[in-house]
């Protein structure tokens, strides 16, 4: 089972890929790709409410 802290540690690298995403597809005009980043920022806000709920 995982700790609290590899969870929140986690969601901060899912949190800056799916920056990095959403960046990344704007500049390249992809918006696939962009749409995948708002898709996993919105999985890391799902976590960040698990997390809250502990």
């Amino acid at each position: 089972m995982l700790t609290g802290q590899a969870i929140l540690r986690a969601w901060i690298l899912i949190a800056f890929v799916a920056h990095f995403g959403i960046v990344l597809g704007l500049l390249s005009e992809a918006f696939s790709i962009a749409f995948d980043g708002v898709y996993a920022l919105a999985g890391a806000g799902v976590i960040s409410q698990a997390l809250s709920l502990c």
